[in-house]
């Protein structure tokens, strides 16, 4: 299971069976920033409005594991979002087309290793589901429990709150163990705020 699938499958069960956030993985979404600017082009237009936000990101932390690290989540949860780096401030939201949305600020710097993130919608959603739309980082973000390394981050935005005071997002990291045969995904829940 790639970190995108990973983080859908988590939020999904954190959040019950009335929120969907998101469909199957797509090489797309879980590309490094610089191959992202291939969104589909035929897909659904970006929802969200340009402008200042306050994102903030909150506690708890959800942590899913798989592979040869199933049922070792209890080793990543004492995982913060300071450890992450994953701090509170404030962003800005441009729209660069109908289907790339950037996200810049000191938050994006420091918690995802770069002056801004350029997001994208899920491919081929459900019909009558939300769109999410996300961008990943791909590096190498230090180590983690049990012998393991942070290789992903990741920002989700679920365009079903692209009209709302807050929009609904998270942030996740996801760690692999040497031979990526078992991975950890740790996310936490976060808002878009419009400021």
């Amino acid at each position: 299971m790639t970190m995108r699938g990973a983080v859908w499958c988590m939020l999904l069960a954190a959040c019950g069976t009335d929120v969907r956030l998101g469909s199957a993985p797509d090489a797309r979404i879980d590309a490094p920033v610089d191959s992202q600017l291939d969104a589909p082009t035929d897909g659904p237009t970006n929802p969200f409005t340009s402008g200042t936000y306050g994102l903030a990101f909150f506690d708890p932390v959800q942590v899913m594991c798989d592979g040869d690290l199933i049922g070792m989540e209890a080793s990543f949860e004492s995982i913060t979002r300071v450890t992450l780096s994953f701090v509170d401030g404030t962003v800005a939201l441009s729209a660069t087309d109908g289907t790339h949305l950037r996200v810049s600020g000191p938050p994006i710097g420091t918690g995802f290793g770069g002056g801004d993130l350029v997001m994208v919608p899920e491919p081929d959603p459900p019909p009558g589901e939300p769109v999410v739309w996300g961008a990943s980082v791909s590096g190498n973000f230090g180590s983690g429990p049990l012998s393991t390394t942070n290789t992903d981050r990741f920002l989700g935005m679920d365009s079903s709150s692209a009209n709302e005071p807050q929009i609904s997002a998270y942030g996740a990291a996801l760690f692999q163990n040497a031979g990526s045969s078992g991975a950890c995904t740790v996310a936490f829940t976060a808002t878009f705020a419009s400021q």
